[in-house]
């Protein structure tokens, strides 16, 4: 059970990744698909939210088989940038990073997802119906839907149900 405030900010990163901020008590969520390599991105988003951050989680980098070893690099090194930016401006942010394969389970199991093509769709049904999100929040003009946006928000929730534990 959750005996105090809390505020997420969660990060999906990549060139097309996502970052959201999200107080479950109100509930009130600003979001946000941005390149999270610009840490100055990510900077002037959280600037209004920053003395009430409580939490950050954020998806750590893996190795896909077949990718380019500078692809690795790059992840890994703008994984490190984001840890950097928050533990030296945040003195009290508790700091979560997780590997997908850790909160992709936790969501199949929760949702009750199975192994189906379109998990993403599953996901994103799932948030709209649990939190009452506007579907339109997750589609561009060009009705492309934002995967970064749908794994920032699950990154959210995964937090939060693990922090009720």
């Amino acid at each position: 059970m959750l005996l105090y405030y809390i505020m997420i900010c969660s990060i999906d990163p990549g060139l097309k990744g996502g970052i959201v901020i999200y107080d479950f008590e109100t509930p009130h969520f600003v979001c946000k698909e941005t390149d999270t390599s610009k840490v100055k991105e990510i900077k002037e988003f959280i600037e209004p939210y920053h003395n009430q951050l409580t939490h950050l989680i954020i998806e750590r980098p893996i190795i896909v088989k077949g990718s380019a070893i500078q692809t690795i690099l790059i992840s890994h090194e703008n994984f490190g940038k984001i840890i950097g930016f928050f533990e030296t401006n945040f003195e009290n942010l508790e700091i979560f990073s997780v590997y997908p394969v850790t909160w992709t389970s936790f969501f199949t199991r929760k949702t009750k997802l199975d192994k189906e093509i379109d998990v993403k769709k599953k996901r994103l049904n799932f948030l709209c119906s649990k939190y009452k999100l506007p579907r339109n929040l997750f589609y561009t003009q060009k009705n492309r839907l934002q995967d970064g946006l749908i794994d920032a928000f699950c990154l959210a929730y995964f937090l939060r149900e693990s922090l009720k534990k």
